[in-house]
């Protein structure tokens, strides 16, 4: 079992702690993130491809795509993505710790419901949540 990491290098305390003009530099990421999330997955191949095979794998693989292969890089995509938030949430506290996100799931998961997902199906959305489109 490893131990703490504590006293973090500035410019990783900056991406949790820091503030340009009066903004947070986390609310910064986080409109950054939503904004390329939103290009991403609207107007490019890669977004079409990942909502149709959300919504019917095997369509997907009679039309050609490689699903295997895109599901990989959905995969990426989303470790990207969790590198990030780990990067902040460590800048954030100032310090590491191997057990540092043990029951965050069980957050994130109340979040997405209160959020407004759709747990049974629907449209996926970035800015508004599925009930209102």
């Amino acid at each position: 079992m490893g131990g703490s990491i504590i006293r973090m290098p500035e410019s990783l305390r900056f991406i949790g702690q820091g503030f340009i003009g009066f903004v947070p530099v986390p609310a910064i990421i986080a409109l950054v993130a939503t904004a390329f999330a939103y290009w991403l997955f609207f107007h490019t191949r890669f977004g079409r491809h990942t909502v149709s095979i959300g919504s019917n794998e095997d369509a997907c693989q009679v039309l050609g795509i490689h699903v295997n292969r895109h599901k990989v890089a959905v995969y990426a995509f989303q470790g990207a993505c969790v590198g990030l938030a780990a990067a902040i949430i460590v800048g954030r506290l100032n310090a590491a710790s191997p057990s540092l996100g043990n029951l965050y799931e069980l957050h994130i998961i109340a979040a997405v419901v209160l959020g407004g997902t759709a747990l049974y199906g629907g449209v996926g959305t970035i800015g508004a949540p599925c009930w209102v489109s």
